[in-house]
């Protein structure tokens, strides 16, 4: 199994995680972070700003990931490292200050950590697929 395929699942699993954690109703505000009221909070404003730029430079980077897949283009692996690595710098500043407003510290440690240990089980997984069923 081409480990490319999963860099492009990733890519477009997270972009969906994005865009449906930013038009959750969930907030504190009880309402998305795009909603008005929301948005009257300026901190809310920031980090939805954030998260929206994360999703869309992760959302872009999977679309080079596809590029790289289809037409194996060498452009497209420099590229999508690029943007997923601004993707993840906008994330974690949207969530540290998020973490720091509402001073909610032990959630985020423990996402870290799960964060950690779903990429690392999902490489392993597929390490195992790519060992076991090579074509």
């Amino acid at each position: 199994m081409d480990r490319r395929l999963m860099y492009v699942s990733f890519a477009f699993a997270a972009a969906f995680l994005f865009f449906v954690a930013i038009g959750y109703s969930g907030w504190e505000c009880n309402g998305s972070l795009l909603s008005a009221d929301c948005r009257r909070r300026p901190y809310n404003e920031i980090i939805a700003i954030l998260h929206l730029t994360a999703a869309l430079a992760i959302f872009i980077a999977g679309i080079f990931l596809v590029l790289l897949v289809v037409f194996d283009h060498f452009w497209s692996l420099p590229a999508a490292c690029i943007l997923i690595g601004v993707s993840v710098i906008l994330s974690m500043t949207g969530v540290i200050y998020h973490a720091d407003v509402n001073l909610i510290w032990p959630p985020v440690i423990v996402t870290v950590a799960m964060t950690l240990s779903v990429a690392l089980l999902s490489n392993l997984i597929f390490d195992l697929i790519e060992k076991y069923y090579k074509s």
